[in-house]
C-alpha cells in the first residue's frame, strides 16, 4: 500500500506524537486503522486485533529526522501489509461520472415508490 506523507501532514504533524506525527496522519489517510505509529512500526488494527507492521527503513529513518526537529521533505513509502489487514483496509475503487456523483443514490427496492420526475403534485406527500 501506498503512503504518501505530503506538505500538510509535515505542517500540522506532532513530534513524538505516534497518533499525530505527519507518518500517522498520511497512514489513517490512506485507510489504514492504527493505535499508533513508533519510530519503527506501526500498530495496525481494530478493537479486538492489532498486528505490528514493521516501517521500511526510509520511513524509520524521515520519523527520526522529524523527531528530532531536523528537516524533512515530503515522501512516499510502500507499507507491506499482512494480507488479511490488506483486504480489510483496501479503499474501493470507485469510478464516477460527474453526473453520477450529482444524482442522489436511491436504492433498487425503493425505485419503484419513486415518482417519475415532474409528476408529483405540489401538495401531495411522497414518502420514500
Amino acid at each position: 500500500m501506498n503512503i504518501r506523507v505530503t506538505s500538510e501532514d509535515i505542517e500540522h504533524g506532532q513530534m513524538r506524537d505516534p497518533y499525530g506525527c505527519p507518518v500517522a496522519r498520511a497512514v489513517r489517510r490512506a485507510g489504514v486503522a492504527h493505535f499508533g505509529v513508533t519510530g519503527m512500526a506501526v500498530m495496525a488494527g481494530e478493537d479486538r486485533q492489532r498486528t505490528m507492521v514493521i516501517l521500511p527503513g526510509v520511513a524509520q529513518d524521515w520519523i527520526k529526522a522529524f523527531d528530532y526537529g531536523m528537516p524533512v521533505a515530503p515522501f512516499e513509502f510502500e507499507l507491506l501489509l499482512p494480507p488479511e489487514l490488506e483486504e480489510k483496509f483496501q479503499k474501493p475503487r470507485v469510478e464516477k461520472t460527474r453526473k453520477a456523483a450529482l444524482e442522489p443514490f436511491i436504492p433498487p427496492h425503493r425505485k419503484n415508490l419513486m415518482p417519475a420526475a415532474g409528476t408529483a403534485d405540489k401538495d401531495e406527500l411522497v414518502l420514500v
